[in-house]
Protein backbone atom coordinates (compact mmCIF):
# COMPACT_ATOMS: atom_id res chain seq x y z
CA UNK A 1 0.00 0.00 0.00
CA UNK A 2 2.62 2.38 1.19
CA UNK A 3 4.54 1.47 -2.56
CA UNK A 4 1.24 2.04 -3.87
CA UNK A 5 1.24 5.73 -2.80
CA UNK A 6 4.73 6.56 -3.45
CA UNK A 7 4.30 5.25 -6.69
CA UNK A 8 0.73 7.78 -7.27
CA UNK A 9 2.37 10.48 -5.40
CA UNK A 10 5.77 10.51 -7.93
CA UNK A 11 4.25 10.02 -10.93
CA UNK A 12 1.92 12.57 -10.71
CA UNK A 13 4.62 14.86 -9.73
CA UNK A 14 6.12 13.85 -12.72
CA UNK A 15 3.68 14.20 -14.85
CA UNK A 16 3.23 17.69 -13.24
CA UNK A 17 6.51 19.01 -14.13
CA UNK A 18 6.54 17.62 -17.92
CA UNK A 19 3.34 19.62 -18.34
CA UNK A 20 4.96 22.57 -16.99
CA UNK A 21 7.44 21.95 -19.02
CA UNK A 22 4.87 22.05 -22.21
CA UNK A 23 3.16 24.70 -21.04
CA UNK A 24 5.88 27.28 -20.27
CA UNK A 25 7.33 26.50 -24.12
CA UNK A 26 4.18 26.48 -25.97
CA UNK A 27 2.40 29.61 -24.26
CA UNK A 28 2.20 32.65 -26.45
CA UNK A 29 3.32 35.10 -24.13
CA UNK A 30 7.25 34.47 -24.44
CA UNK A 31 7.96 37.78 -22.47
CA UNK A 32 8.99 36.03 -19.07
CA UNK A 33 9.71 32.56 -20.09
CA UNK A 34 13.58 32.49 -19.36
CA UNK A 35 11.94 33.12 -15.39
CA UNK A 36 9.32 31.25 -15.34
CA UNK A 37 11.66 28.39 -16.74
CA UNK A 38 14.32 29.12 -13.37
CA UNK A 39 11.38 29.21 -11.17
CA UNK A 40 9.97 25.55 -12.37
CA UNK A 41 13.66 24.55 -12.10
CA UNK A 42 14.07 25.15 -8.02
CA UNK A 43 10.76 23.24 -7.88
CA UNK A 44 12.19 20.25 -9.67
CA UNK A 45 15.00 20.26 -8.09
CA UNK A 46 12.91 20.75 -4.61
CA UNK A 47 11.17 17.78 -6.13
CA UNK A 48 14.31 15.83 -6.64
CA UNK A 49 15.60 16.34 -3.57
CA UNK A 50 12.29 14.89 -1.51
CA UNK A 51 12.40 12.38 -3.25
CA UNK A 52 16.55 11.83 -2.84
CA UNK A 53 15.67 12.13 0.93
CA UNK A 54 13.05 9.43 1.25
CA UNK A 55 15.33 7.28 -0.72
CA UNK A 56 18.76 7.70 1.89
CA UNK A 57 17.10 8.39 4.71
CA UNK A 58 13.98 7.09 5.35
CA UNK A 59 13.73 3.73 3.43
CA UNK A 60 15.91 0.75 5.17
CA UNK A 61 16.05 -2.63 3.52
CA UNK A 62 13.48 -2.15 1.66
CA UNK A 63 12.72 -1.63 -2.30
CA UNK A 64 13.27 1.58 -2.76
CA UNK A 65 12.68 0.68 -7.12
CA UNK A 66 10.05 3.80 -7.26
CA UNK A 67 11.66 6.00 -5.68
CA UNK A 68 15.26 5.53 -8.12
CA UNK A 69 12.93 6.01 -11.28
CA UNK A 70 11.08 9.12 -9.28
CA UNK A 71 14.92 10.20 -8.93
CA UNK A 72 15.59 9.79 -12.67
CA UNK A 73 12.64 11.23 -13.83
CA UNK A 74 13.03 14.50 -11.84
CA UNK A 75 16.67 14.72 -12.93
CA UNK A 76 15.71 14.55 -16.19
CA UNK A 77 13.58 16.92 -15.91
CA UNK A 78 15.89 19.37 -14.67
CA UNK A 79 18.22 19.11 -17.62
CA UNK A 80 15.63 19.41 -19.99
CA UNK A 81 14.62 23.07 -17.78
CA UNK A 82 18.18 24.13 -18.21
CA UNK A 83 18.35 22.97 -21.78
CA UNK A 84 15.59 24.68 -22.85
CA UNK A 85 17.19 27.95 -20.21
CA UNK A 86 20.10 27.61 -22.40
CA UNK A 87 18.62 28.68 -25.60
CA UNK A 88 16.30 31.12 -23.94
CA UNK A 89 18.79 33.60 -22.13
CA UNK A 90 19.36 35.59 -25.19
CA UNK A 91 17.16 36.51 -28.06
CA UNK A 92 19.40 35.29 -30.53
CA UNK A 93 18.37 31.76 -30.76
CA UNK A 94 14.21 30.99 -30.69
CA UNK A 95 12.76 28.17 -29.34
CA UNK A 96 11.12 26.75 -32.84
CA UNK A 97 8.97 23.65 -32.96
CA UNK A 98 11.75 21.81 -34.34
CA UNK A 99 14.49 22.41 -31.79
CA UNK A 100 11.72 21.95 -29.10
CA UNK A 101 10.20 18.59 -30.33
CA UNK A 102 14.00 17.44 -30.96
CA UNK A 103 14.54 18.35 -26.90
CA UNK A 104 10.53 16.93 -25.72
CA UNK A 105 9.60 13.85 -27.80
CA UNK A 106 12.44 11.38 -26.84
CA UNK A 107 12.09 13.05 -22.84
CA UNK A 108 9.00 12.15 -22.88
CA UNK A 109 9.89 8.61 -24.15
CA UNK A 110 12.70 8.11 -21.97
CA UNK A 111 9.56 8.97 -19.20
CA UNK A 112 7.22 6.27 -20.00
CA UNK A 113 9.95 3.94 -20.16
CA UNK A 114 11.35 4.88 -17.14
CA UNK A 115 7.78 4.22 -15.47
CA UNK A 116 7.01 1.63 -17.42
CA UNK A 117 9.76 -0.44 -15.61
CA UNK A 118 11.78 -0.99 -18.83
CA UNK A 119 15.54 0.84 -18.11
CA UNK A 120 15.96 0.03 -13.92
CA UNK A 121 14.96 -3.52 -12.88
CA UNK A 122 14.85 -3.39 -8.69
CA UNK A 123 16.52 -1.32 -6.87
CA UNK A 124 16.86 -1.98 -2.94
CA UNK A 125 18.37 -0.40 0.13
CA UNK A 126 20.45 -2.68 3.05
CA UNK A 127 20.81 -0.32 5.74
CA UNK A 128 23.22 2.00 4.38
CA UNK A 129 23.86 0.02 0.78
CA UNK A 130 22.34 0.44 -2.37
CA UNK A 131 22.31 -1.97 -4.78
CA UNK A 132 20.73 -1.26 -8.07
CA UNK A 133 20.10 -3.61 -11.00
CA UNK A 134 19.07 -2.24 -14.55
CA UNK A 135 17.83 -3.44 -17.67
CA UNK A 136 19.31 -3.68 -21.16
CA UNK A 137 17.68 -0.49 -22.27
CA UNK A 138 19.04 1.75 -19.50
CA UNK A 139 21.69 2.88 -21.60
CA UNK A 140 18.92 4.71 -23.34
CA UNK A 141 18.41 7.19 -20.82
CA UNK A 142 22.45 7.60 -20.08
CA UNK A 143 23.04 8.67 -24.00
CA UNK A 144 19.94 10.70 -24.00
CA UNK A 145 21.14 12.68 -21.07
CA UNK A 146 24.46 13.09 -21.61
CA UNK A 147 23.38 14.71 -25.43
CA UNK A 148 21.53 17.06 -23.44
CA UNK A 149 24.69 18.22 -21.79
CA UNK A 150 26.59 18.75 -24.75
CA UNK A 151 23.58 20.08 -26.38
CA UNK A 152 23.29 23.03 -23.62
CA UNK A 153 26.84 23.45 -23.05
CA UNK A 154 27.08 23.44 -27.34
CA UNK A 155 24.27 26.51 -27.25
CA UNK A 156 25.87 28.63 -24.16
CA UNK A 157 29.26 28.78 -26.21
CA UNK A 158 27.32 29.61 -28.89
CA UNK A 159 25.81 32.40 -27.40
CA UNK A 160 28.90 33.48 -25.54
CA UNK A 161 30.31 34.06 -29.01
CA UNK A 162 27.27 35.78 -30.82
CA UNK A 163 26.96 38.43 -27.28
CA UNK A 164 28.11 41.48 -28.01
CA UNK A 165 26.86 42.76 -24.27
CA UNK A 166 29.06 42.28 -21.77
CA UNK A 167 27.08 41.62 -18.77
CA UNK A 168 24.68 39.03 -20.93
CA UNK A 169 28.48 37.60 -21.46
CA UNK A 170 29.65 37.30 -18.03
CA UNK A 171 25.85 35.83 -17.20
CA UNK A 172 26.15 33.24 -19.99
CA UNK A 173 29.57 32.41 -18.94
CA UNK A 174 28.34 31.53 -15.46
CA UNK A 175 25.23 29.52 -16.62
CA UNK A 176 27.88 28.07 -18.89
CA UNK A 177 29.84 27.11 -15.52
CA UNK A 178 26.93 25.89 -13.42
CA UNK A 179 26.05 23.74 -16.38
CA UNK A 180 29.00 22.09 -17.20
CA UNK A 181 29.75 21.05 -13.24
CA UNK A 182 26.71 20.54 -11.98
CA UNK A 183 25.36 18.18 -15.12
CA UNK A 184 28.67 16.54 -15.59
CA UNK A 185 29.17 15.74 -11.34
CA UNK A 186 25.14 14.30 -12.29
CA UNK A 187 25.74 12.27 -14.85
CA UNK A 188 29.05 10.60 -13.71
CA UNK A 189 28.48 9.92 -9.75
CA UNK A 190 24.70 9.78 -9.86
CA UNK A 191 23.98 7.37 -13.55
CA UNK A 192 27.14 6.43 -14.64
CA UNK A 193 28.85 5.02 -11.81
CA UNK A 194 25.86 3.29 -10.55
CA UNK A 195 25.10 1.41 -13.55
CA UNK A 196 28.45 0.41 -14.50
CA UNK A 197 29.08 -0.73 -10.87
CA UNK A 198 25.48 -1.68 -9.58
CA UNK A 199 25.97 0.26 -6.59
CA UNK A 200 25.50 3.72 -5.35
CA UNK A 201 28.02 4.42 -3.88
CA UNK A 202 28.55 8.05 -4.18
CA UNK A 203 24.75 9.13 -4.38
CA UNK A 204 24.11 9.09 -0.71
CA UNK A 205 26.26 12.49 -0.68
CA UNK A 206 24.88 13.88 -4.06
CA UNK A 207 21.86 15.52 -2.94
CA UNK A 208 24.08 17.89 -0.85
CA UNK A 209 26.63 18.93 -3.18
CA UNK A 210 23.92 19.24 -5.49
CA UNK A 211 22.12 21.66 -3.37
CA UNK A 212 25.20 23.79 -2.60
CA UNK A 213 26.12 23.90 -6.51
CA UNK A 214 22.36 25.07 -7.13
CA UNK A 215 22.22 27.84 -4.62
CA UNK A 216 25.75 28.64 -5.33
CA UNK A 217 25.37 29.35 -8.85
CA UNK A 218 21.51 30.92 -8.33
CA UNK A 219 22.81 33.23 -5.98
CA UNK A 220 25.70 34.52 -7.95
CA UNK A 221 23.63 34.85 -11.12
CA UNK A 222 21.08 36.80 -9.45
CA UNK A 223 23.34 38.82 -7.00
CA UNK A 224 26.62 39.63 -8.65
CA UNK A 225 25.39 38.95 -12.51
CA UNK A 226 20.81 40.15 -11.77
CA UNK A 227 19.77 37.28 -13.87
Amino acid sequence: MQDMFFHLLFLVATFIGAAGILFIIWKRDTGNRTSKLLILLLILIFGYLISHGIHFLLMYNKDVTILDISCHSFLLLILVTTTFLSMDLTKKKTLGMFKSLFILAPSIIILVLLWSGLLIKVSHSHFGTFQVNFKMAYPLFLVWYLILIIYSIFITIQNISEENDIKLKKQLKVFLLGVVITNLFTFTSGLLLPWLYGFSGLVEVFPLAFLSRGILFIGIRIGKYNM
